[in-house]
């Protein structure tokens, strides 16, 4: 059956913001300090579901920016290297500045329009991705599972470090992932010395459904009848009387006012634990309580057949899909049923009285629908104590369930620790944090034959997945707090634990 997914509010993140770049004095516009090493090094990323896509993008993006003419041959290490960045004045290594009109890239993507373009760094190379290093994504695993790879207290994956599988002979040939995707701020729990790389904003929000017409906006409408018909906005103390007190259990006690007369039971569904949205939606709408509490012990044990309501996060297929064991409403410590049945009648899915809580850039991202079955079900959020889940509402803070998006790096662990060609990524100077100043024109992916400032292309990815990103302003990098002017913002799991 078709669903519409109910919005309440104003109309959640616009694409509107456009934000202002300033050039800081005396800035360099590369994140390490050291030359690129002139070899092809694959960078690997795991963990959150929320932000695979736009990091997926935007690793793509990075991978096919201008470089290096590459040997065709390989040298004693076994890896794809550039044959020299300097090709007008044959500098050894690229490591002493060249003259004017340096070019590191290769021949064929040098042109009228192009030659000539970007700054030149402290060693004559224009910083874009000039030894063509290539960004991987692996498939997410949850935010926290990231992490966790990524701090090495989990089995190392048997991954090299190069396009021809020869490990860095200074690396651990069996070493875990470069940097983790994040969705959740650092924890105590997290091991001492990553940085946690906040480069976006987004939002955890509720969202509720209804059987009314799908609204052009992609907001659903309640048709007469629905269970939470009615229902726009919702409180915390109210989500956490649904998902941890379990003394909430019907739509009409979830209105304000109430409806007695509606006794249609509320189906919970939580996100998997090792996601980012999970936590973060248990401590910025749940005052830190298990989301879990209220669903039937038997559907919350990974077996299917029983019924399963703990999903993957930002998914609304098993919802859509769901049976009649995941429907059934069940004691949440015995798993008994307590109305003995589907509350949507047998062989129908529940969707409708169903409640589960979603990142915002994804339902942007995805355009606010899921089509399940062939049909398209309208995705969004509820306001939560009265705030919409607007784009002025996020970055302010003033929406409840505001969070940003993380990328993280080891730093200063003692093991493992990023190198250049990482940081040069994601790191605080590197090509997803710098400023416009520092960017080189590139080409404009969306238009072609012409340039534009990777800070402008970066941000249109940023935003084109549903995101919003951030302002130029103080890093926060633990060696100089206040000096280093970045897109991003950070935080050492030192200063958390």
């Amino acid at each position: 059956m078709r669903r519409a997914l109910k919005v309440g509010g104003a109309t959640a993140v616009g694409l509107g913001l456009v934000l202002g770049v300033v050039a800081p004095a005396g800035a360099q516009d590369f994140s390490t300090g050291q030359s690129p090493n002139k070899v092809v090094n694959v960078v690997l990323g795991t963990g959150s579901d929320t932000t695979f896509k736009v990091m997926s993008d935007l690793a793509d993006f990075y991978n096919r920016t201008p470089g290096c003419e590459t040997e065709t041959n390989q040298d004693k290490q076994g890896g794809y290297r550039c044959a020299d960045f300097n090709l007008s004045n044959n500098t050894t290594n690229g490591t002493t500045p060249g003259p004017a009109g340096t070019k590191p890239w290769k021949i064929s993507e040098i042109d009228a329009g192009y030659f000539g373009q970007g700054t030149i760094d402290a060693f004559g190379i224009r910083r874009a991705n000039a030894d063509h290093d290539f960004i991987v994504n692996l498939y997410p695993v949850g935010s926290s599972s990231g992490v966790t790879a990524l701090a090495g207290s989990n089995v190392d994956l048997p991954l090299t470090n190069s396009f021809l599988n020869t490990p860095d002979p200074t690396d651990n040939p069996n070493r875990a992932v470069d940097f983790a995707r994040s969705s959740r701020r650092p924890r105590t729990t997290d091991v001492d010395g990553l940085l946690f790389h906040a480069y976006a904003k987004d939002a955890v929000v509720p969202v509720t459904w209804g059987s009314g017409p799908n609204n052009p906006d992609g907001t659903g409408t309640y048709a007469p009848g629905d269970p939470a018909e009615g229902l726009t906005n919702i409180s915390r103390t109210m989500l956490q009387n649904i998902y941890v007190t379990c003394s909430v259990t019907t739509w009409g006690a979830a209105k304000t006012p109430p409806e007695p007369a509606n006794t249609e039971p509320i189906i919970v569904w939580a996100a998997q634990f090792g996601s980012g949205t999970q936590p973060s939606y248990t401590e910025l709408l749940l005052a830190g309580g298990n989301d879990q509490n209220c669903i039937g012990s038997d559907q919350k044990n990974s077996a299917i057949a029983d019924g399963e309501r703990v999903i993957f996060e930002n998914d609304a297929t098993p919802i859509l899909n769901s049976s009649d064991n995941d429907c059934e409403v069940r004691d949440p410590l015995t798993g008994n049923g307590i109305n003995g049945s589907n509350p949507a009648g047998l062989g129908n899915s529940c969707e409708d009285w169903s409640i589960f809580i979603y990142s915002l850039g994804r339902l942007q991202q995805n355009g606010f629908q899921q089509t399940v079955r062939g049909v398209p079900a309208a995705i969004g959020g509820l306001s939560v104590d009265g705030v919409a889940p607007s784009e002025a509402n996020v970055v302010s803070g003033a929406f409840p369930g505001s969070r940003d998006i993380f990328n993280v790096i080891r730093h200063n662990t003692g093991q493992r620790d990023a190198r250049s060609y990482i940081r040069d990524f994601v790191g605080i100077r590197g090509f997803l944090c710098k400023p416009a100043s520092q960017h080189d024109l590139l080409p404009d992916p969306d238009n072609p034959g012409t340039f534009t400032n990777g800070r402008t292309l970066v941000e249109r990815i940023i935003r084109d997945n549903g995101f919003i990103p951030l302002p130029l302003g103080p890093s926060g990098t633990p060696e100089t707090p206040s000096s280093v002017q970045s897109h991003c913002r950070i935080i050492n799991t030192n200063d958390v634990n």
